[in-house]
């Protein structure tokens, strides 16, 4: 490869890390003065390069072959957290666009979930008053039934955005590109499944809150032990959901199969950037209450609503963002283990030490393969 080809194979790969499509970088490329067979000796030199060797494609369900190993603890949860979000935020420069997808996200949760918070205010005042002045208890189911409506609402607009965005990314990771409202109505197309898979998840995430209540002391760690199960074992649902015609349990059996055939079964986490984002939290919300206290204690009131204002619009951003990186990193190791090639703006060192290995246990119904 000449010299010539080799810087522009670079700047190929630079661009798509910042997270722009094929189409956009052949066209600057062409307008720059590059021949079309250049650029196209450019993009398949970028391909061989980010190509992992021995790897061929593989479908969900399918037997796996040597692929994608978890062995996140070689650089610490906080430096490869640190470095995922750092990664998301240059797609998410390259696509600021995406953005909508969570910005619409937390409108309709906001806007259902105090709908429903009214509801339950009305409940109480009308029904449950008179009860609670009488010295009587509401049933316990009733609260139940409340926790697990509400966990329903949440996660059919988590999972109709996430959906949409996933096949979204899923395009960018293949250097196209279409309007945000054909993604939109891709989740559409595929709301019943969809629903349906909310309507599975929050069934089991109601019956785990119910068992961990009811066990004293350990309660908490079997909890974290099953969200953490349920959390790895659905990793792939929405992906599979937007790329196949499968409905929401075969979709759910797809992706436990799926990630146990790729990862094995004594993995037990995976690396966020939740980490990271916490200690920045934790940084905002320090420096906020002392700067709030001594606002309140020279009366200023003015100046303490205005700076509460910036904390809250500081902290959800901060979430939002986050909520973008997880789900590009799903994605990402979809796209990865799925495809066998290793999206844009990552590398499969990145990907393969997103997730963390255990010791053997039965995480997923079966005995794990010893390492």
């Amino acid at each position: 490869m000449n010299d010539a080809i080799s810087g522009l194979t670079d700047y190929i790969y630079n661009q798509l890390q910042t997270g722009q499509t094929a189409d956009e970088i052949n066209t600057q490329l062409l307008a720059a003065g590059w021949t079309p067979e250049q650029v196209q000796q450019g993009f398949y030199a970028v391909q061989a390069r980010v190509m992992p060797t021995g790897m061929p494609p593989v479908a969900p369900g399918a037997p796996a072959a040597t692929g994608p190993q978890a062995n996140g603890v070689k650089r610490g949860r906080i430096k490869t957290g640190w470095i995922l979000f750092k990664v998301s935020l240059n797609v998410l420069r390259g696509n600021p666009y995406l953005i909508r997808y969570f910005l619409m996200t937390w409108v309709w949760i906001i806007a259902l979930n105090l709908a429903m918070g009214i509801l339950v205010y009305l409940l109480f005042v009308h029904v449950l008053a008179d009860q609670y002045a009488a010295g009587q208890e509401p049933s316990e189911l009733l609260w139940y039934v409340i926790s697990f409506f509400s966990y329903l609402i949440t996660y059919c607009i988590i999972n109709f955005y996430a959906a949409a965005l996933a096949a979204n990314i899923l395009d960018i990771f293949k250097g196209q590109r279409q309007p945000y409202k054909v993604y939109i109505q891709a989740a559409r197309s595929k709301f019943v499944t969809i629903f349906v898979y909310s309507l599975i998840a929050s069934i089991v995430g109601t019956l785990i809150q119910f068992i961990a209540e009811r066990i004293r002391f350990a309660g908490w760690l079997l909890r974290f032990i099953l969200d953490t199960a349920w959390a790895l074992g659905t990793l792939f649902v929405l992906p599979i959901i937007m790329t196949s015609d499968v409905g929401a349990p075969t979709a759910i059996k797809q992706s436990f199969r799926f990630f146990r055939q790729t990862w094995g079964e004594n993995v037990t986490a995976k690396v966020t950037v939740n980490a990271p984002l916490f200690l920045i939290n934790m940084a905002i919300s320090v420096v906020f209450w002392i700067s709030f206290i001594a606002i309140i204690s020279t009366g200023i009131w003015p100046l303490a609503i205005a700076l509460l204002i910036v904390y809250l619009v500081v902290i959800i951003s901060i979430a939002v963002v986050g909520s973008f990186a997880n789900n590009l990193i799903n994605v990402a190791l979809f796209y990865y283990a799925n495809y066998h090639q290793v999206p844009a703006a990552f590398s499969a060192e990145m990907l393969d030490n997103i997730l963390i290995k255990g010791k053997p246990r039965r995480l997923f119904g079966r005995k794990a393969a010893q390492s």
